[in-house]
């Protein structure tokens, strides 16, 4: 009998510590999926959100301004924009597009704008910035910024 009664007991204790190490709630278990779900996302390049939304950056790239009778008639069509409208002129060659926000980066300050216009005379990464745009990066007279950085986060 002995022998039995310990078999039994032997038994009940690995059944016990299984259970204890293995909560069967459905609250423990939708929090596990969900905890799970973000470690899958986490190690998953694709669901960073930069990559996710196709973000692309460009280095060394050139800040110009325009105005006046320039912002007439924007390509991307819309309202024409004024001088202190946060939007921006690109080349045909670019890879931002009508709609697309850009983050434009200049010696420690970064401003928002909208794409909404090309510019047939410009550079490959240069971007033809409204005065109200340029003048929160740098003063008119500058002119022309060099060795910038720009985001593109496409719409």
């Amino acid at each position: 009998m002995r022998l039995s009664t310990i078999a039994l007991t032997l038994f009940a204790v690995g059944v016990s510590a299984s259970m204890a190490t293995e909560d069967l709630s459905p609250r423990s278990s939708a929090v596990a999926s969900r905890d799970f779900e973000r470690k899958i996302q986490a190690r998953d390049p694709k669901k960073h959100h930069h990559k996710q939304r196709g973000d692309m950056l460009l280095t060394d790239a050139k800040f110009t301004w325009y105005g006046g009778g320039q912002l007439d008639a924007p390509a991307c069509g819309g309202p024409t924009p004024n001088r202190n409208d946060r939007v921006v002129a690109v080349p045909t060659s670019s890879p931002a597009k009508c709609g697309d926000e850009v983050h434009l980066h200049h010696g420690g300050k970064m401003v928002k704008a909208k794409v909404v216009d090309y510019c047939s005379g410009c550079s490959d990464h240069q971007f033809d910035l409204t005065q109200g745009t340029f003048e929160a990066l740098a003063a008119l007279e500058v002119g022309e910024l060099s060795g910038a950085h720009v985001r593109i986060i496409p719409q």
